[in-house]
């Protein structure tokens, strides 16, 4: 890591990589005047130097440390782990009396809606940084600004703890770069949010070969529309998860093939209702997903997308769809 020093006032945020012959020689990222990079020895003489011979440099660090909140070790076969102990250490829990945990049903006052809106926005960055897992809880807490109640702190006091109980950390393997593709994991929980709402989950794993794998994406959001089936809510969630998954394969053949290779994608569903709208010209009854389930038709009879049916117990976007799924699969 570099730190620039403090009298460069800001620096736009963004991420850059640098090829030569088409071959990348390295990334480099920035947050306000904090950098990181990655890269070979032609990458630190050529860009990384010569940054330094125009900007005045703070701190440097490598292999283990600290970015923007984010503990970042390489270890010696080259992997990396990510975490962020520390940051979860420094959350803490919103104070309540003995009265406001009588009285759950409490909406909150202006000051602790204040405290509520500002421990969500912590917790939401753990969610979207280390821990997917309490993804779902963040999303919900969200939606609930207005309308908050005393219940609705004791359940993010609760998820504090869970963090701070249960150690994690996401691995980054060294992958076989001729070899990788990509698998995604999309689930939908059907009208478990108010006014009729369904929540949608999609992970992406980048993998190889080798069974090496490490998550590169996961979102946890309300399923785009009021959907009146469980094949409607999983249709969506699948749909959206494809299209993602199309731009990052586009964005990785664009950094490491030249535009040349485009990675397989293998999409999962546990819903075998969907599973068999897709590979048959059986209709649904909702109308409306007439189109998005051609949509994905098409991804599959053009060979952008394969899409297989799994046990709901190998689901492992489970854990962003609702509370209290089981998380092992994935921590």
């Amino acid at each position: 890591m570099i730190k620039l020093g403090a009298h460069v006032n800001s620096v736009d945020p963004g991420i850059f990589y640098w090829k030569q012959n088409g071959i990348l020689m390295g990334i480099l990222a920035c947050h306000v005047d904090d950098m990181i990079w990655g890269g070979n020895e032609h990458f630190k003489v050529n860009i990384i130097n010569k940054l330094k011979e125009t900007f005045k440099f703070g701190s440097e660090e490598v292999e283990t440390f600290t970015y923007i909140g984010i503990s970042l070790t390489q270890n010696s076969d080259f992997s990396i782990d990510i975490t962020q102990e520390p940051y979860i250490n420094s959350i803490k829990e919103i104070p309540l009396t003995k009265d406001q945990m009588k009285n759950r049903d409490k909406t909150l006052s202006d000051q602790e809606k204040t405290s509520y809106r500002s421990l969500v926005g912590q917790l939401n960055w753990v969610s979207g940084i280390s821990r997917p897992d309490i993804s779902f809880v963040v999303c919900e807490a969200s939606t609930k600004f207005k309308n908050a109640t005393i219940a609705d702190i004791i359940s993010l006091n609760k998820t504090i703890k869970k963090l701070k109980s249960t150690k994690s950390f996401i691995k980054f393997p060294s992958l076989d770069k001729e070899s990788l593709r990509l698998q995604l994991f999309t689930d939908a929980s059907f009208n478990n949010l108010p006014n009729g709402g369904s929540q949608g989950g999609q992970i992406i794993f980048l993998a190889d070969a080798k069974n090496n794998v490490c998550p590169i994406y996961w979102k946890s959001s309300k399923v785009k529309r009021v959907v009146r089936s469980t094949i409607g809510a999983e249709t969506l969630a699948l749909s959206e998860g494809c299209d993602i998954a199309l731009f990052t394969n586009k964005l990785i053949s664009e950094i490491i093939y030249k535009n040349k290779i485009d990675l397989c994608i293998t999409a999962y569903t546990d819903n075998q209702s969907l599973y068999d709208a897709i590979n048959s010209m059986k209709q649904t009854s909702e109308k409306r997903l007439l189109l998005d389930i051609s949509a994905l038709r098409e991804m599959v009879e053009c060979s952008e997308v394969k899409i297989t049916w799994i046990n709901g117990e190998k689901q492992v976007s489970d854990i962003l769809t609702k509370a209290g799924a089981y998380s092992s699969m994935i921590l």
